[in-house]
């Protein structure tokens, strides 16, 4: 009975630690401050007043949108610039499970909702185009009809969208 009891605290502490290895981070994420720019992509100038999302996402069935495990957003300032603070991440899921991000859109009225790069980079530049407004416009129907995640950030993308939806 002893030696079974050896084996087995041996398989458990093998078992553990081996489990340790597939976490990302055994305690909580400390998301990094960044500072990035928006600019027009044709003119090069700065867009201001538009509202930055940084999105963290998890792993999702084949097909299915990804998971929104944290996301957060802010407002570009005169110059087109937005700053994300340094945060730890507020849902275990990002301590205990692989997450993919972040990635940076962004939204202003003339330019619609612009899906833009996941960059783990500190210093962050983002690129808009009036070029097919129209249509990147049309697509934020999509968050206003579907039930998103409830952090900060996609509860204003709905809010956005739906008010975009309501002036149609």
């Amino acid at each position: 009975m002893r030696k079974w009891a050896a084996k087995f605290r041996v398989f458990i502490a093998f078992a553990l630690v081996g489990l340790l290895g597939c976490v990302p981070s055994p305690g909580p994420v400390r998301l990094a401050a960044v500072d990035g720019r928006l600019i027009d992509r044709e003119s090069r100038h700065p867009i201001a007043g538009a509202q930055v999302f940084q999105v963290y996402r998890g792993a999702g069935a084949p097909g299915a949108d990804p998971h929104v495990y944290h996301a957060r957003w802010t407002q570009t300032d005169e110059r087109g610039a937005f700053v994300f603070a340094t945060q730890i991440a507020p849902s275990a899921r990002m301590w205990l499970l692989k997450t993919y991000g972040p990635r940076y859109d962004f939204y202003r009225g003339d330019y619609g909702f612009v899906r833009g790069p996941t960059t783990d980079a500190v210093d962050v530049e983002l690129e808009g185009s009036l070029e097919q407004a129209e249509q990147r416009l049309m697509d934020l129907q999509v968050f206003c009809d579907s039930s998103t995640a409830d952090d900060p950030a996609s509860v204003r993308l709905r809010e956005i969208a739906c008010t975009h939806a309501q002036r149609k």
